[in-house]
């Protein structure tokens, strides 16, 4: 039999999750032994009888072993078993509280052999089997930790146990085989924990909003395909956290079980680990101290014993005991008709569908085709509306919620996604749209490795539709946080907009919006009639670089250099509204040398004598004369640049993730990293430095100049709202634009020096307020709505 690897030495995976690899190990290797034992020295066992009776005693041991490490009973009942003359028959002694848990069970599966699957003394088992799995619990070089184990992450472990059965071969050998329950039972897939936690407080909190406040019954929840009861323990551990705080008692917790909790699965193996799982969930947060005043564990498993059968039924959740009346039941095999076990809802909770049915049905369906069997295909195509040959069997499962839940219940799956897409999702497609879709998580591209196939979260309301529903693609950062992801990708979708041959999820709202404002607005090259210049180089072919302290040295020495000394500016000197430069460039205009020295002497040994500090500085950096062919005198800019007339501008960084545009009077030039708008104009000042335009600049296509570069194609084609200055609208719209950029002005020049940090503090706030009362017009300027303008925040 294959097993599992053995536990890596790995600390990239959780302490946790390496303890449930090492239980789900040796749960493994213990089946076997126990099957052959018990297959070798009870030839009466059938194939059933065999696997039942394991299960009862695997199932036994792990419920001492919870018991005692998280100490809902005292000793060291585990080491007195493991040193029993009969470790078997100490089992069942110690355990016979359990057999409340299942009495029921055994009663629907009476096999025509007639063997017994009930634990007797009589069983045959070898002494020394039992010794192994107990000297393994003992030693002190366990690697798992009962007191530290998730009840969530045992039913997991479980979850895989379940999946493979015993089968006693002609020889009475025990073989483990993959478990083949039903004809309809599909197989399963575990989820990712976060994904499970999700998908049952969203649901509980759905259907908790859409109860009447004057609603006096509680909360009522099915998983009817609940396999070990994993959505189930979520379910109470939230309910119980939310109902009752930190603390609560047996009764309040058995309560929870008793009249919000219910669960189906047709097969009983998973419904007993179901129903002991929850068993100790019950017992579980409850002190050592208050234990041992209230009643010991076998008074706390014997009272909720009813209550778990009653809450955690065993049947084929899918199939009705009216097939017996069907056309297909004909075409059923006698073999099959055995193992079908039909479930019949109403009568198993009369009470909740006298109310009209569950508040939530939750539920990780089992997935993959309905088997191709003819009697099993005719059932199906009579008895569900989103029939399809090759339908998934998790459809199936949505269809039946339907049915189970009262008119305005809310139904929760994690499922897989292929009824969104093909044929045979079709007529399950059809039946959704017609109910209010609450959400749809797209769980393809999350970070879960564990499978191929893709999930996705499928939440709605059973009413008619009347609002769009939100829709997540989940990428890697969602496991980290899943509510909080959701909250930040999450897209609306119109169901109405849903394409019948198909459905295919992408957030349109960056498309359609960039349309929008496109339309409303003039190109930005129309605007300033092409006058928008990026990567000039300064417009000037050789540079003198200085900081500020040489610039004001050189002052110092010549006053008259002055004029010659120019603010240089780098992309990084930009901010919104704000120009920091610290970098200075010595330019001396072309034809100024002789437009001053009108001597036949020698223009340079005028220049020298004139500004003798400025020339020592050009000297040393140009290193030496530029060859006589060059026009006009080397110490002068050549003048061949966009911004050599340094007129007053707009400038921004060409490399950024965040665009930025602040105005200055022309006595700057701009190096490579920084581009200039040849305008003066406030009221586009402000408008270039509003959210919506930061919002266009950020989603226009990059291209290949790189995902951090402003293009000039994005700054030319910038939508600008053009006011009609005769229109008294815009005009009072344009006027108040100008107002707050005089005032921002303002207070950018009076926060670069700030006299003491109150005062930092206070005009960061105002210029807060003020930037907001900017993109608050600007939205008004182009139209926005309330949800376009708090998506473009967003």
């Amino acid at each position: 039999m294959p097993r599992p690897e053995a536990v890596p030495d790995n600390s990239a995976v959780p302490n946790e999750e390496r303890m449930g690899i090492a239980l789900q190990y040796d749960l493994f290797a213990w089946r076997e032994q126990l099957a052959r034992s018990i297959a070798r020295n009870n030839l009466a066992l059938r194939s059933e009888g065999i696997t039942t009776l394991v299960n009862q005693i695997i199932l036994r041991i792990l419920f001492l072993c919870f018991a005692e490490d998280r100490g809902f009973q005292s000793g060291d009942l585990v080491q007195r078993l493991s040193a029993s003359e009969n470790r078997y028959r100490a089992l069942i002694s110690a355990t016979g509280i359990l057999d409340d848990l299942w009495s029921d069970l055994a009663q629907q599966t009476d096999h025509p052999s007639g063997a017994n699957d009930h634990l007797t003394e009589d069983l045959a088992i070898e002494n020394s089997v039992m010794e192994k799995i107990f000297l393994r619990l003992i030693s002190p070089e366990r690697p798992y930790d009962f007191a530290r184990l998730s009840l969530e992450l045992v039913a997991d472990v479980l979850e895989v146990y379940l999946r493979r059965t015993v089968r006693r071969s002609a020889t009475h050998q025990a073989e483990i085989v993959y478990e083949h329950t039903t004809a309809v039972a599909g197989g399963n897939r575990v989820p990712r924990p976060e994904m499970t936690e999700y998908l049952v407080r969203e649901t509980i909190r759905q259907s908790t909003a859409n109860r009447s406040r004057k609603e006096i019954l509680p909360l009522r929840i099915v998983d009817p395909a609940c396999g070990p009861g994993r959505v189930l323990l979520i379910a109470f551990r939230y309910l119980v956290s939310s109902q009752f705080g930190s603390t609560s008692t047996s009764d309040e917790r058995r309560a929870v079980v008793e009249d919000s909790l219910h669960g189906v699965d047709a097969n009983r193996h998973a419904v007993t680990v179901a129903r002991l799982l929850l068993a100790l969930a019950l017992c579980d947060s409850i002190p050592q101290t208050q234990t041992r005043e209230h009643g010991d564990l076998a008074e706390t498993i014997r009272d909720g014993a009813p209550s778990l059968r009653n809450a955690i039924r065993c049947g084929n959740p899918l199939i009705g005991p009216g097939i017996v009346h069907d056309e297909s039941w004909a075409f059923c095999p006698a073999r099959e008709r055995h193992k079908l076990d039909p479930f019949a809802w109403v009568s198993a909770f009369p009470e909740i569908f006298t109310a009209g049915g569950f508040d939530a049905v939750i539920c990780i369906p089992p997935m993959g085709p309905v088997d191709q069997k003819e009697w099993t295909q005719r059932y199906f195509q009579r008895h569900y509306a989103m029939f399809a040959p090759g339908a998934e069997l998790s459809g199936y499962y949505v269809e039946q919620a339907l049915f189970l839940l009262r008119a305005g219940g809310t139904l929760g799956h994690c499922m897989s996604d292929r009824f969104m897409r093909g044929r045979d999702g079709s007529p399950l497609r059809s039946l959704l749209v017609k109910k209010q879709l609450e959400e749809i998580v797209d769980l393809r591209a999350s970070g879960d490795t564990r499978d191929d196939d893709g999930l996705c979260i499928l939440r709605l309301t059973k009413t008619p539709p009347v609002h769009p529903f939100p829709v997540t693609v989940a990428g890697p950062g969602f496991l980290s946080n899943p509510a909080k992801y959701v909250a930040a990708h999450h897209f609306p979708v119109n169901p109405a907009a849903l394409d019948a041959g198909g459905w295919s999820f992408r957030d349109t709202r960056v498309e359609a919006l960039i349309a929008k404002i496109s339309e409303t607005g003039t190109p930005l090259e129309v605007v300033v009639m092409g006058q928008v210049h990026t990567g000039t180089g300064a417009g000037i072919d050789r540079l003198a670089l200085i900081d500020e302290e040489t610039r004001k040295e050189l002052i110092l020495h010549d006053p008259r250099a002055k004029k010659f000394i120019v603010p240089l500016i780098s992309g990084v000197d930009i901010g919104r509204y704000r120009i920091t430069s610290r970098r200075f460039a010595i330019i001396i205009p072309k034809g100024w040398t002789d437009a001053h020295h009108r001597t036949s002497g020698s223009p340079w040994r005028w220049f020298k004598q004139r500004h003798a500090s400025v020339a020592r500085l050009l000297k040393k950096t140009s290193g030496e004369t530029v060859p006589g062919n060059r026009e006009g005198h080397w110490w002068e800019s050549s003048e061949t640049g966009d911004l050599h007339d340094r007129r007053p501008s707009i400038f921004f960084p060409v490399q950024s993730r965040d665009p930025a545009f602040a105005s200055c009077d022309g006595r700057v030039i701009p190096d490579e990293t920084a581009g200039a708008v040849r305008s003066t104009s406030l009221y586009l000042l402000g408008l270039m430095n509003s959210r919506l335009i930061a919002f266009f600049l950020q989603n226009f296509p990059r291209r290949s100049v790189g995902p951090d570069i402003i293009s000039r194609d994005a700054i030319l084609t910038l939508p600008i709202y053009t006011p009609d200055l005769d229109d008294p609208t815009d005009r009072t719209r344009h006027d108040r634009m100008v107002a707050l950029i005089h005032r921002m002005n303002d207070r950018q020049k009076k926060i670069l020096d700030p006299p003491t940090d109150a005062d930092l503090e206070r005009l960061e706030r105002e210029i807060q307020s003020i930037d907001s009362r900017i993109n608050a017009l600007v939205y008004e300027l182009y139209g926005l709505t309330k949800e376009e303008a708090d998506f473009v925040e967003s």
